[in-house]
């Protein structure tokens, strides 16, 4: 019976398995659903701000310095169990970035997966649930505040590399915030009366269109790194669910073989028994 308990006991595992990646499923869907309530709303403040800078930029163009390196922030996961989501990242960014740009990596299985290939400036503990995307917002900031920024200019040339989700799914996001809103044409024939003067006031919206997209850029991340984890997860589970099937099966075709044999046994014996005293009875 010893290949039907080892089989038992590897039933046994699998099942443990599955409930634990079947509270982790249920723990993203709730995710998934409550970024699904915020995402939008975040892109719709995004947008506001954007449309507010692009005319005060077309009525007051602001001095542009060239920086002197690129900065690239890469979004990626702080948990597992998301499939390939880090690895997308990663390679967009191998892809995309020069060899001479400062790297800040949020996320810790993103940081593992780029290993050594990558020295990052920094390396930051990515949000697990949405009430963690403020605190990783603050650590960010700080972050970008530490890197060399040119004289003249209010932030670094940043690029972000995020997964994104739409109604097509997931998808590798690149964002440069302000840099396609800086030639826009006006869309007022008057500008705007300002009560700051116009550098004051693009320093102030430069602060508030940071924060708004990398709000908008975190809760989207993290929601297509719950909708990559739920896919990771499901498939997981039917691969549990298929492997405890076919050794179910296996372990009743051993006990059948086994019960089989012991049949077999005492039939053996209950004839060499019989033949015993057929034997002493003709003598």
């Amino acid at each position: 019976m010893s290949g039907v308990r080892a089989i038992e006991h590897r039933l046994r595992t699998l099942a443990e398995i599955g409930e634990v990646m079947s509270a982790l499923k249920n723990l993203a869907l709730v995710e998934v659903a409550r970024l699904r309530r915020f995402a939008p709303a975040q892109q719709r403040v995004v947008q506001t701000v954007e449309a507010a800078t692009a005319d005060l930029l077309a009525h007051f163009p602001q001095p542009a310095a060239e920086p002197a390196r690129e900065v690239f922030l890469l979004i990626g996961s702080e948990r597992g169990f998301c499939g390939n989501y880090n690895e997308t990242v990663a390679a967009e960014f191998a892809r995309r970035a020069p060899g001479d740009a400062l790297v800040v990596v949020v996320g810790r299985r993103l940081a593992m997966r780029l290993g050594r290939r990558v020295d990052a400036a920094a390396v930051l503990e990515g949000p697990s649930v949405a009430e963690e995307v403020a605190s990783a917002i603050t650590r960010l900031v700080a972050a970008l505040e530490r890197l060399p920024v040119p004289p003249g200019m209010l932030l670094p040339a940043l690029t972000v590399l995020s997964q994104g989700m739409d109604e097509h799914g997931g998808e590798i996001r690149s964002t440069r915030p302000f840099a396609p809103k800086v030639d826009s044409a006006a869309q007022f024939s008057h500008p705007p009366h300002l009560n700051l003067d116009p550098f004051a006031l693009f320093r102030e919206l430069a602060d508030h269109y940071l924060f708004a997209v990398l709000h908008g850029l975190f809760y989207s991340a993290l929601l297509a790194e719950n909708e990559h984890r739920l896919q990771h997860l499901e498939g997981a589970l039917r691969r549990i669910e298929r492997t405890r099937t076919d050794l179910a099966l296996r372990r009743n075709a051993l006990r059948q073989e086994e019960i089989t044999e012991d049949i077999e046994v005492i039939l053996l014996s209950a004839a060499a028994a019989s033949e015993g005293d057929h034997s002493a009875v003709s003598r």
